[in-house]
């Protein structure tokens, strides 16, 4: 295990709930097995746009920095773990961006801002501390 999911694991924003995950290059998607159609629905949508983006470093690289995006189950389960009234939020983990979604469902205009984002992190050359997400 790397040290950017150990990192992960041992934060506060990581719940023994989130028992399935799909693993893709640098990206993880921890979900709940009830949000499992949810949860490839968004893995296909985020494939669609990254494409290659999604590919494991070329051997021999020293990165370890994943995008770890995490499908809380509940607007509760949420609420305990990030301050704010939006449907999703961000954080850094070590220097591992980490996108936060409050579900169990979303809309297609949240779903496609979240896409956005993603893709946009992916694009970023280093993490950023800033708020990656406003209220959609």
């Amino acid at each position: 295990m790397g040290t950017a999911t150990s990192l992960l694991i041992q934060s506060k924003y990581f719940l023994p709930i989130f028992n399935m995950a799909i693993f893709d290059g640098p990206f993880r998607l921890y979900f709940a097995q009830s949000q499992e159609a949810e949860a490839l629905r968004m893995y296909f949508e985020l494939h669609e746009v990254l494409g290659e983006k999604i590919r494991p470093p070329r051997s021999g690289s020293t990165q370890d920095r994943a995008l770890f995006v995490l499908m809380y189950p509940d607007e509760q389960t949420f609420a305990e773990h990030f301050n704010t009234t939006a449907t999703f939020a961000d954080t850094l983990v070590g220097e591992s961006p980490v996108v936060a979604i409050c579900g169990p469902v979303w809309t297609s205009s949240s779903l496609q801002h979240i896409i956005s984002r993603v893709e946009e992190i992916f694009d970023s050359a280093a993490p950023t501390s800033r708020p990656l997400f406003a209220e959609a």
